[in-house]
């Protein structure tokens, strides 16, 4: 299977050109430093704490990953970077599991109030991309949707969840998420419209994203509390 040709932005029909738009700009790699962000802002960290989170959480989520998806680009014939085609998916998310591991390392090491929250959050993020890694190898999923759903979920559950040191603070957590959460079905037009996934694969991206991460801070939340 090949990836299809990313749709000419200078001409074709206005939809697709906007469905498109809409992939790059919310896509699952930018998507964790915004949840970092938004999360350790709202909770009160201080400014230059909550860089150097961001910071390392860009790194290990969104620039080592994309480098590696250009790697495979390279590597690949007919293959784009949004990386259709499941098989080359296999090598990204690999790294990416390692990559997450390296954040939680350094996170549990972190000197702030918040290391708790930012631990459990990568484990989480941890979880989900093992999780993710294994489906990959015998089926295909939005990704585009699980991240997306997946950051609604988190927000919310920050917000109204079972974590003392998270529930009622936030207007920001609760802003961002509603967004996120409206997001939703404009993203899965726009992958319909690209004729990226199935509506199976979005659906089950949606289910992954919705249901898991507030189950897996449910669980976690114990520890760090």
């Amino acid at each position: 299977m090949t990836d299809s040709a990313a749709p000419d932005l200078s001409s074709g029909p206005v939809s697709e050109r906007l469905a498109y738009l809409l992939t790059l700009v919310v896509n699952p790699l930018i998507l964790p430093p915004i949840t970092t962000f938004v999360t350790l802002s709202a909770m009160g960290n201080p400014l230059s704490s909550t860089i150097t989170a961001v910071i390392v959480v860009t790194v290990c989520f969104a620039l080592i990953p994309f480098g590696v998806m250009l790697l495979v680009v390279q590597s690949r014939k007919n293959v784009t970077i949004e990386l259709r085609d499941r098989t080359s998916r296999t090598i990204p998310f690999t790294v990416s599991v390692i990559a997450n591991i390296a954040a939680l390392l350094f996170f549990l090491r972190w000197e702030s109030a918040l290391k708790p929250l930012m631990v459990c959050l990568m484990i989480v993020y941890l979880i989900n991309n093992i999780g993710l890694l294994l489906i990959n190898l015998r089926f295909k999923i939005s990704l585009h949707m699980a991240s997306i759903a997946g950051t609604a979920a988190i927000l919310f559950f920050m917000r109204y969840g079972a974590m003392p040191i998270l529930t009622g603070k936030g207007t920001m957590l609760l802003s961002i998420a509603i967004a996120c959460a409206l997001f939703i079905p404009v993203l899965w037009w726009a992958r319909t419209r690209l004729k990226a996934h199935t509506e199976v694969e979005l659906a089950w991206g949606t289910a992954f994203g919705l249901v898991l991460p507030p189950l897996e801070l449910l669980a976690l939340s114990p520890l760090f509390t």
